[in-house]
Protein backbone atom coordinates (compact mmCIF):
# COMPACT_ATOMS: atom_id res chain seq x y z
CA UNK A 1 0.00 0.00 0.00
CA UNK A 2 1.50 3.44 -1.02
CA UNK A 3 0.71 6.99 -0.62
CA UNK A 4 2.15 10.11 -2.65
CA UNK A 5 1.56 13.53 -2.35
CA UNK A 6 2.86 15.86 -4.93
CA UNK A 7 2.92 20.05 -4.56
CA UNK A 8 0.58 19.60 -2.11
CA UNK A 9 -1.93 17.19 -3.04
CA UNK A 10 -2.48 13.46 -3.21
CA UNK A 11 -1.40 12.26 -6.63
CA UNK A 12 -2.04 8.67 -5.63
CA UNK A 13 -3.99 6.12 -2.89
CA UNK A 14 -2.55 2.45 -3.84
CA UNK A 15 -3.62 -0.86 -1.84
CA UNK A 16 -3.24 -3.88 -3.96
CA UNK A 17 -2.56 -7.70 -2.78
CA UNK A 18 -0.30 -9.98 -5.19
CA UNK A 19 0.13 -13.78 -4.96
CA UNK A 20 0.60 -16.93 -6.83
CA UNK A 21 3.38 -20.01 -7.52
CA UNK A 22 7.00 -20.23 -8.03
CA UNK A 23 7.92 -23.60 -8.88
CA UNK A 24 10.92 -25.39 -9.61
CA UNK A 25 10.85 -28.87 -11.30
CA UNK A 26 13.72 -31.22 -11.33
CA UNK A 27 14.50 -34.18 -13.79
CA UNK A 28 17.28 -36.30 -14.97
CA UNK A 29 19.72 -33.52 -13.36
CA UNK A 30 18.15 -30.79 -15.01
CA UNK A 31 15.98 -27.97 -13.49
CA UNK A 32 13.11 -25.60 -14.91
CA UNK A 33 11.05 -22.14 -13.35
CA UNK A 34 7.51 -21.36 -13.48
CA UNK A 35 5.55 -19.19 -11.64
CA UNK A 36 1.68 -18.69 -12.48
CA UNK A 37 -1.16 -18.09 -10.16
CA UNK A 38 -1.62 -21.83 -9.83
CA UNK A 39 0.62 -24.31 -8.75
CA UNK A 40 -0.83 -26.43 -11.37
CA UNK A 41 0.14 -23.78 -14.22
CA UNK A 42 3.67 -22.92 -12.85
CA UNK A 43 4.39 -26.46 -12.90
CA UNK A 44 3.60 -27.23 -16.58
CA UNK A 45 5.47 -23.93 -17.54
CA UNK A 46 8.26 -25.06 -15.60
CA UNK A 47 8.59 -28.51 -17.16
CA UNK A 48 8.83 -26.97 -20.70
CA UNK A 49 12.05 -24.75 -19.61
CA UNK A 50 14.14 -27.47 -18.05
CA UNK A 51 17.78 -25.99 -19.10
CA UNK A 52 19.38 -25.49 -15.66
CA UNK A 53 21.65 -28.27 -13.81
CA UNK A 54 19.93 -29.62 -10.47
CA UNK A 55 22.11 -29.88 -7.76
CA UNK A 56 19.46 -30.81 -5.47
CA UNK A 57 17.45 -29.23 -3.08
CA UNK A 58 18.04 -27.96 1.11
CA UNK A 59 16.70 -30.41 3.53
CA UNK A 60 14.96 -29.49 6.68
CA UNK A 61 16.72 -27.97 9.21
CA UNK A 62 16.91 -24.80 11.86
CA UNK A 63 15.18 -21.72 10.85
CA UNK A 64 15.72 -17.96 11.94
CA UNK A 65 13.28 -15.84 13.85
CA UNK A 66 10.33 -14.34 12.16
CA UNK A 67 10.23 -10.59 11.88
CA UNK A 68 6.68 -9.27 12.19
CA UNK A 69 5.32 -6.16 13.10
CA UNK A 70 1.61 -4.64 12.82
CA UNK A 71 1.73 -1.81 10.20
CA UNK A 72 -0.88 0.15 9.10
CA UNK A 73 -3.26 -1.24 6.65
CA UNK A 74 -5.68 1.27 6.51
CA UNK A 75 -4.64 4.04 3.62
CA UNK A 76 -6.22 6.84 5.28
CA UNK A 77 -3.43 6.51 8.17
CA UNK A 78 -0.92 6.69 5.48
CA UNK A 79 -2.86 9.61 4.13
CA UNK A 80 -2.53 11.83 7.04
CA UNK A 81 1.22 10.79 7.73
CA UNK A 82 2.36 11.99 4.57
CA UNK A 83 -0.26 15.81 5.31
CA UNK A 84 1.53 15.75 7.96
CA UNK A 85 5.42 15.30 5.77
CA UNK A 86 4.31 17.94 3.26
CA UNK A 87 3.85 20.54 6.39
CA UNK A 88 7.32 20.41 7.25
CA UNK A 89 8.13 21.56 3.64
CA UNK A 90 8.57 25.12 2.84
CA UNK A 91 8.17 24.89 -0.92
CA UNK A 92 7.66 22.23 -3.95
CA UNK A 93 7.44 18.57 -2.20
CA UNK A 94 7.09 14.89 -3.46
CA UNK A 95 6.11 12.88 -0.42
CA UNK A 96 5.34 8.72 -0.18
CA UNK A 97 4.74 6.45 2.46
CA UNK A 98 4.15 3.04 2.12
CA UNK A 99 3.74 -0.32 4.10
CA UNK A 100 3.53 -4.24 3.30
CA UNK A 101 2.68 -7.13 4.73
CA UNK A 102 4.23 -10.17 2.79
CA UNK A 103 3.43 -13.83 3.80
CA UNK A 104 6.08 -16.42 2.20
CA UNK A 105 5.79 -20.25 2.28
CA UNK A 106 8.14 -22.55 1.02
CA UNK A 107 8.00 -26.45 0.49
CA UNK A 108 10.16 -28.94 -1.30
CA UNK A 109 10.06 -33.13 -1.91
CA UNK A 110 12.95 -33.43 0.47
CA UNK A 111 10.44 -32.28 3.25
CA UNK A 112 10.97 -28.77 3.75
CA UNK A 113 7.66 -27.00 5.10
CA UNK A 114 8.20 -23.68 5.99
CA UNK A 115 6.29 -20.19 6.69
CA UNK A 116 6.55 -16.64 7.80
CA UNK A 117 5.35 -13.29 7.75
CA UNK A 118 7.01 -10.04 6.73
CA UNK A 119 6.15 -6.35 7.73
CA UNK A 120 7.80 -3.31 5.80
CA UNK A 121 7.34 0.63 6.63
CA UNK A 122 8.72 3.69 4.58
CA UNK A 123 8.93 6.62 3.90
CA UNK A 124 10.55 9.28 1.30
CA UNK A 125 10.61 12.90 0.83
CA UNK A 126 11.94 15.53 -1.59
CA UNK A 127 12.06 19.55 -1.65
CA UNK A 128 13.23 21.87 -3.89
CA UNK A 129 13.04 25.66 -3.71
CA UNK A 130 15.91 28.75 -4.62
CA UNK A 131 17.97 26.88 -6.23
CA UNK A 132 18.40 23.76 -4.14
CA UNK A 133 17.27 20.56 -3.30
CA UNK A 134 16.79 18.45 -0.43
CA UNK A 135 15.28 14.50 0.08
CA UNK A 136 15.61 11.84 2.63
CA UNK A 137 14.34 8.48 3.07
CA UNK A 138 13.79 5.64 6.00
CA UNK A 139 12.88 1.90 5.58
CA UNK A 140 11.94 -0.64 8.25
CA UNK A 141 10.06 -3.45 9.85
CA UNK A 142 8.62 -1.75 12.29
CA UNK A 143 5.96 1.41 13.04
CA UNK A 144 8.44 4.14 14.62
CA UNK A 145 6.73 6.94 16.45
CA UNK A 146 6.55 9.96 14.04
CA UNK A 147 9.35 8.67 12.28
CA UNK A 148 7.58 10.55 8.72
CA UNK A 149 8.07 13.54 10.21
CA UNK A 150 12.05 12.86 10.94
CA UNK A 151 12.21 11.96 7.40
CA UNK A 152 10.71 15.33 6.36
CA UNK A 153 12.29 17.94 8.50
CA UNK A 154 15.81 16.42 7.47
CA UNK A 155 14.64 16.19 3.56
CA UNK A 156 13.74 20.14 4.37
CA UNK A 157 17.13 20.76 6.59
CA UNK A 158 19.60 19.51 3.59
CA UNK A 159 17.46 21.70 1.04
CA UNK A 160 17.91 24.75 3.53
CA UNK A 161 21.73 23.45 4.05
CA UNK A 162 22.30 23.47 0.34
CA UNK A 163 21.23 26.99 -0.71
CA UNK A 164 23.49 29.83 -1.82
CA UNK A 165 25.79 26.41 -3.02
CA UNK A 166 28.82 28.10 -4.76
CA UNK A 167 31.53 26.94 -7.78
CA UNK A 168 33.68 24.03 -6.55
CA UNK A 169 37.05 25.22 -6.91
CA UNK A 170 39.88 22.14 -7.03
CA UNK A 171 41.33 21.48 -3.90
CA UNK A 172 42.97 18.42 -2.70
CA UNK A 173 41.15 17.65 0.31
CA UNK A 174 40.07 14.66 1.86
CA UNK A 175 36.36 13.33 0.63
CA UNK A 176 34.03 11.93 3.23
CA UNK A 177 31.17 10.20 1.52
CA UNK A 178 27.62 10.08 4.13
CA UNK A 179 26.37 6.98 4.78
CA UNK A 180 23.43 7.47 2.73
CA UNK A 181 26.32 8.12 -0.50
CA UNK A 182 28.20 5.65 0.57
CA UNK A 183 25.53 2.94 0.48
CA UNK A 184 24.28 3.70 -2.78
CA UNK A 185 28.19 3.87 -4.19
CA UNK A 186 28.51 -0.09 -2.53
CA UNK A 187 25.51 -1.05 -3.74
CA UNK A 188 26.50 -0.46 -7.40
CA UNK A 189 30.59 -1.36 -6.88
CA UNK A 190 30.71 -3.93 -4.88
CA UNK A 191 27.49 -5.93 -4.46
CA UNK A 192 27.34 -7.54 -7.90
CA UNK A 193 31.06 -8.92 -7.02
CA UNK A 194 30.04 -10.62 -4.01
CA UNK A 195 27.77 -12.65 -6.25
CA UNK A 196 28.77 -16.71 -6.74
CA UNK A 197 26.45 -16.61 -9.64
CA UNK A 198 28.39 -13.77 -11.49
CA UNK A 199 31.76 -15.16 -10.18
CA UNK A 200 30.57 -18.68 -12.18
CA UNK A 201 30.31 -17.24 -15.27
CA UNK A 202 33.45 -14.86 -14.58
CA UNK A 203 31.67 -11.81 -13.95
CA UNK A 204 33.18 -10.48 -11.20
CA UNK A 205 37.03 -8.81 -10.35
CA UNK A 206 36.95 -9.84 -6.50
CA UNK A 207 38.14 -13.56 -6.06
CA UNK A 208 38.31 -15.98 -3.27
CA UNK A 209 41.52 -14.29 -1.12
CA UNK A 210 42.34 -11.89 -3.30
CA UNK A 211 41.94 -8.43 -3.33
CA UNK A 212 43.19 -5.48 -1.16
CA UNK A 213 41.56 -3.37 1.31
CA UNK A 214 41.27 -2.52 5.01
CA UNK A 215 37.27 -2.56 5.44
CA UNK A 216 35.50 -5.45 6.96
CA UNK A 217 32.73 -6.46 5.25
CA UNK A 218 30.32 -9.18 7.55
CA UNK A 219 27.04 -10.37 6.76
CA UNK A 220 24.59 -9.95 9.72
CA UNK A 221 20.91 -10.27 8.88
CA UNK A 222 19.69 -8.34 11.99
CA UNK A 223 17.15 -5.53 10.97
CA UNK A 224 15.92 -7.15 8.01
CA UNK A 225 16.24 -10.75 9.32
CA UNK A 226 14.23 -13.16 7.99
CA UNK A 227 13.35 -17.11 9.30
CA UNK A 228 14.46 -18.27 5.83
CA UNK A 229 16.11 -17.39 2.52
CA UNK A 230 14.80 -17.87 -0.76
CA UNK A 231 15.14 -21.87 -0.58
CA UNK A 232 14.41 -22.09 3.27
CA UNK A 233 17.77 -21.91 4.78
CA UNK A 234 18.21 -19.89 8.14
CA UNK A 235 20.23 -16.61 7.51
CA UNK A 236 23.42 -16.59 8.97
CA UNK A 237 27.16 -14.26 10.13
CA UNK A 238 29.50 -15.11 7.92
CA UNK A 239 32.64 -12.96 7.03
CA UNK A 240 32.51 -11.48 3.51
CA UNK A 241 35.51 -9.83 3.01
CA UNK A 242 38.58 -9.00 5.51
CA UNK A 243 41.92 -7.35 3.92
CA UNK A 244 40.41 -9.75 0.89
CA UNK A 245 37.76 -11.65 -0.26
CA UNK A 246 36.56 -14.42 2.10
CA UNK A 247 33.00 -15.14 1.24
CA UNK A 248 30.89 -14.98 -2.02
CA UNK A 249 26.83 -14.80 -1.26
CA UNK A 250 25.61 -18.12 -2.05
CA UNK A 251 22.17 -19.75 -3.18
CA UNK A 252 22.45 -23.93 -2.35
CA UNK A 253 23.13 -24.07 -6.11
CA UNK A 254 25.24 -21.67 -6.97
CA UNK A 255 27.57 -23.00 -3.17
CA UNK A 256 26.88 -27.07 -4.35
CA UNK A 257 28.75 -25.77 -8.18
CA UNK A 258 31.09 -23.91 -6.49
CA UNK A 259 31.82 -26.96 -3.32
CA UNK A 260 31.54 -24.33 -0.79
CA UNK A 261 28.74 -24.39 1.91
CA UNK A 262 25.37 -22.29 1.39
CA UNK A 263 25.40 -18.94 3.28
CA UNK A 264 21.66 -19.02 3.21
CA UNK A 265 21.14 -15.31 0.49
CA UNK A 266 19.16 -17.01 -2.01
CA UNK A 267 16.77 -14.11 -2.65
CA UNK A 268 13.58 -14.48 -4.23
CA UNK A 269 9.69 -14.06 -4.25
CA UNK A 270 6.85 -16.00 -5.95
CA UNK A 271 8.12 -14.73 -9.69
CA UNK A 272 11.78 -15.20 -9.70
CA UNK A 273 14.45 -17.80 -9.53
CA UNK A 274 16.62 -17.89 -6.59
CA UNK A 275 20.12 -15.60 -7.05
CA UNK A 276 22.21 -14.55 -4.59
CA UNK A 277 21.11 -11.37 -2.77
CA UNK A 278 22.59 -9.80 0.82
CA UNK A 279 20.50 -9.73 3.62
CA UNK A 280 22.32 -7.11 5.87
CA UNK A 281 25.96 -6.47 5.19
CA UNK A 282 27.61 -4.46 8.40
CA UNK A 283 31.13 -2.26 6.74
CA UNK A 284 33.18 -2.05 9.77
CA UNK A 285 36.47 0.12 9.50
CA UNK A 286 38.92 2.24 10.85
CA UNK A 287 38.00 5.49 12.32
CA UNK A 288 39.41 8.65 10.13
CA UNK A 289 40.65 11.05 12.14
CA UNK A 290 39.47 14.29 10.18
CA UNK A 291 41.55 17.82 11.03
CA UNK A 292 40.88 20.64 9.37
CA UNK A 293 38.92 20.91 5.72
CA UNK A 294 37.49 18.34 3.95
CA UNK A 295 34.52 17.86 1.76
CA UNK A 296 30.96 16.39 2.97
CA UNK A 297 29.11 14.37 -0.33
CA UNK A 298 25.57 13.99 1.07
CA UNK A 299 24.20 12.32 -1.76
CA UNK A 300 25.55 10.95 -5.26
CA UNK A 301 24.03 11.22 -8.82
CA UNK A 302 24.68 9.02 -11.87
CA UNK A 303 25.48 5.95 -9.55
CA UNK A 304 23.96 3.63 -12.12
CA UNK A 305 26.87 4.24 -14.81
CA UNK A 306 29.40 3.01 -12.14
CA UNK A 307 31.14 0.31 -13.63
CA UNK A 308 31.35 -2.98 -11.10
CA UNK A 309 33.09 -5.49 -13.64
CA UNK A 310 35.60 -3.04 -14.79
CA UNK A 311 35.24 -1.51 -11.08
CA UNK A 312 35.82 1.70 -12.08
CA UNK A 313 33.78 5.08 -11.00
CA UNK A 314 32.99 8.87 -12.06
CA UNK A 315 29.95 10.18 -10.41
CA UNK A 316 28.53 13.61 -9.67
CA UNK A 317 28.81 14.27 -6.28
CA UNK A 318 25.51 16.26 -5.79
CA UNK A 319 24.73 18.38 -2.14
CA UNK A 320 28.36 18.49 -0.96
CA UNK A 321 29.65 20.79 1.59
CA UNK A 322 33.25 22.42 2.42
CA UNK A 323 33.73 21.36 6.23
CA UNK A 324 33.73 22.26 9.39
CA UNK A 325 31.75 25.23 7.98
CA UNK A 326 29.30 23.97 6.16
CA UNK A 327 29.57 25.86 2.94
CA UNK A 328 27.65 24.41 0.18
CA UNK A 329 29.10 23.61 -3.35
CA UNK A 330 27.51 23.21 -6.39
CA UNK A 331 27.85 19.68 -7.92
CA UNK A 332 31.28 18.42 -9.37
CA UNK A 333 32.50 15.12 -10.64
CA UNK A 334 34.66 12.65 -8.31
CA UNK A 335 36.02 9.58 -10.03
CA UNK A 336 37.79 6.26 -8.45
CA UNK A 337 38.18 2.48 -8.07
CA UNK A 338 35.82 -0.28 -6.04
CA UNK A 339 39.59 -0.55 -4.24
CA UNK A 340 39.72 3.17 -2.94
CA UNK A 341 36.39 2.14 -1.25
CA UNK A 342 37.51 -1.07 -0.08
CA UNK A 343 40.24 1.42 1.86
CA UNK A 344 38.19 3.48 3.30
CA UNK A 345 38.25 4.93 6.95
CA UNK A 346 35.02 5.80 9.03
CA UNK A 347 33.64 8.97 10.18
CA UNK A 348 31.01 9.42 12.53
CA UNK A 349 28.20 6.97 13.78
CA UNK A 350 27.01 3.66 12.03
CA UNK A 351 23.71 3.99 9.98
CA UNK A 352 21.30 1.56 8.23
CA UNK A 353 21.25 2.32 4.69
CA UNK A 354 19.72 -0.15 2.10
CA UNK A 355 21.37 -3.46 2.68
CA UNK A 356 24.41 -1.92 4.46
CA UNK A 357 25.06 -0.49 8.53
CA UNK A 358 27.91 1.36 7.68
CA UNK A 359 29.25 5.01 8.92
CA UNK A 360 30.24 8.19 6.66
CA UNK A 361 33.20 6.80 4.71
CA UNK A 362 36.55 8.70 4.02
CA UNK A 363 37.51 7.92 0.77
CA UNK A 364 40.77 9.04 -1.17
CA UNK A 365 38.98 10.07 -4.81
CA UNK A 366 40.16 12.25 -7.57
CA UNK A 367 37.97 15.48 -7.85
Amino acid sequence: MSVEIEAGKVKLVDASADSGFGVRVAKDSKMGFGFAKTQEKAEELAKKSMVRKFYGFPAPGKTGKEVFHEVPTDPRILVERVKEMAKQMEAATAVRAFSAVVTRKLQNSNGLDVEEKQSWLGYSAYTASGGSEGWESWEGRKDEKNKWVDVATKAQSWAKKWQGASKFEHKTLPIVLSARAASSLLGQMLLPNLSAERAIYDQTILKLGEGEGSVKVVSTPSLHMTAFDGEGLAPQEFTVFDGNLKSYLHTFSTAKEMKAEPTANAGRDWKSFPTPSPVDLSVITNKAELGGEYILVNDLSGVHTANPTAGRFSVEAHQSFLMPDESPLQPFIISGTLEDLLKAQGVGTVEQRGVFNLPALRVKLVC
